[in-house]
């Protein structure tokens, strides 16, 4: 009957586990003492009485079987499994990268031919900036701007389609004419965001708003004309409220200034609801 010398383990070889002695070589013995690390466990001489189960070796630690059932330890095998050790981690091989698949070139220049001028230039330059922008490269970036929204068209340049940046439109949008009134240009505009939608997209209803506006009288530099009067007719002096007229889609999220004026309080104070008296 022998017992496994190991801390807190009471497998004996009557009950079918397989023993092993501890190794005659010195140096190797000293690394199993390490691993067992029990202060009373004495070894004199080349004295192999002590033995540990094969419950404290890992599977790699064996070599062959022998006749009988019986696991030959590997001459350098270390017992590392036991309870007052936490368990050693197996060291996995890194997993195999596969490289990305090269890119297909191809000879189709139907994308090309598609492109203005400054769009193919702007495809061999690395920035885009200083890029002399066409008149129909800025109209159609603008409705593509316009239709599908900031998020959309900073996707497709991120995507490397050659489009001005959103920047040079707001300054090319600076141009625009949005005097008092009713919004030509805009009208334009909306119609071209109008072509890129469904017939039960384009339901939308007119929605008048009042807001109040600071009095005063200021000159727009760029046509020399001075706003902030009121526009209504037999009317004069400075304005106090603005007049907004807005579209609104009525099955989709969208809206659009399209008229505004200058005028005094749609409502007069004294015709205000008060109140039961």
């Amino acid at each position: 009957m022998v017992c496994c010398a190991a801390f807190g383990c009471s497998n004996r070889s009557e009950k079918g586990y397989q023993m092993y002695g501890f190794p005659k070589d010195q140096e190797c013995r000293k690394r199993w003492m390490a691993m067992v690390s029990r202060q009373n466990l004495q070894m004199t001489g080349s004295s192999n009485r002590q033995k540990l189960c094969h419950v404290h070796f890992e599977d790699d630690q064996f070599t062959s079987t022998k006749k009988g059932g019986k696991v030959k330890l590997r001459p350098d095998a270390v017992p590392t499994i036991f309870i007052h050790r936490p368990k050693p981690k197996r060291w996995k091989p890194p997993s195999v990268r596969v490289p990305p698949a090269p890119i297909q070139t191809t000879t189709d220049h139907t994308y090309y031919k598609k492109c203005k001028f400054d769009q193919i230039r702007a495809l061999g330059q690395e920035k885009k900036k200083g890029i002399r922008w066409g008149k129909e490269t800025i109209k159609k970036a603008i409705q593509i701007q316009f239709t599908a929204g900031s998020t959309v068209y900073k996707t497709l340049q991120q995507m490397q389609i050659p489009l001005p940046n959103i920047r040079t439109l707001q300054r090319r949008m600076q141009h625009v004419k949005l005097e008092p009134g009713v919004l030509g240009e805009v009208f334009e505009m909306l119609r071209l965001k109008a072509g890129g939608m469904s017939e039960m997209e384009r339901e939308c209803v007119l929605s008048l708003d009042e807001m109040s506006i600071t009095p005063g009288v200021e000159l727009h530099v760029g046509t020399g004309k001075l706003f902030g009067n009121i526009m209504l007719p037999d009317h004069e002096g400075q304005a106090t409220h603005a007049l907004v007229f807005m579209l609104a889609g009525v099955t989709t999220r969208w809206k659009q200034v399209v008229v505004y004026c200058t005028t005094i309080a749609a409502i007069p104070p004294k015709a205000q609801f008060t109140g039961p008296s």
